[in-house]
C-alpha cells in the first residue's frame, strides 16, 4: 500500500482552509479542496479521503499534490486545459485583421461581417441551422407560469 506524503500546515493555513471550508459564499471547487487539504493534514490517506468525500481517490491525489506544490495558491486555479481547436486558422484571422485595418472595399466606406466573409473566403454565419425544438410540454411551461405567479403574489402582499 503506497502512503501519500504528509501535510504540514501552519496556524495561518489551517485557519484560512477552516474557514474556505465553511464557506457558503466561495466556489464549490475551492470548498472542495480545502476539506481534502484539512483531511490529509490529519494523516488521513487518499482513498479514506476519497470514501468520505465520495469521490476518486485520483482527485485526492491531485490536489494534495498540488497543495504540496504550490502551497495555497495552487488550490485556487485549475490547471491549464487546451480548450477547442480553433475552427479558423491564425493566418486567416492575421488576414482579416489586416484586411480591416489596411483595405477599404469596393463600393463601401467600411467592411461588414458579410463582405468580410466573402473577400476573406470565411463563413460568416451557420450554413446548417437548426430549427429550434420545443423541449417542455405546455402543461408543464404553465405549470412554471402559476408556480411563478403565485410567488410574485406572495412578495407583493408581504
Amino acid at each position: 500500500m503506497r502512503i501519500a506524503p504528509a501535510i504540514k500546515l501552519t496556524p495561518d493555513q489551517q485557519s484560512l482552509l477552516e474557514s474556505q471550508a465553511r464557506s457558503r459564499s466561495l466556489p464549490a471547487r475551492l470548498v472542495e479542496r480545502s476539506h481534502i487539504v484539512l483531511l490529509a493534514a490529519r494523516g488521513k490517506q487518499d482513498k479514506e479521503i476519497a470514501h468520505t468525500l465520495h469521490m476518486t481517490p485520483q482527485k485526492v491525489s491531485r490536489w494534495r499534490k498540488r497543495f504540496l506544490r504550490w502551497g495555497l495558491a495552487g488550490l485556487e486555479k485549475d490547471a491549464p486545459r487546451p480548450g477547442r481547436t480553433p475552427k479558423i486558422h491564425a493566418r486567416l484571422i492575421q488576414q482579416v485583421v489586416e484586411m480591416t485595418t489596411r483595405q477599404k472595399p469596393t463600393h463601401a466606406t467600411h467592411w461588414s461581417t458579410r463582405t468580410m466573409a466573402k473577400a476573406a473566403g470565411v463563413s460568416c454565419h451557420n450554413q446548417n441551422p437548426k430549427p429550434f425544438i420545443w423541449t417542455a410540454r405546455a402543461g408543464d411551461i404553465l405549470e412554471k407560469v402559476k408556480r411563478a405567479r403565485q410567488a410574485l403574489n406572495k412578495r407583493q402582499s408581504a
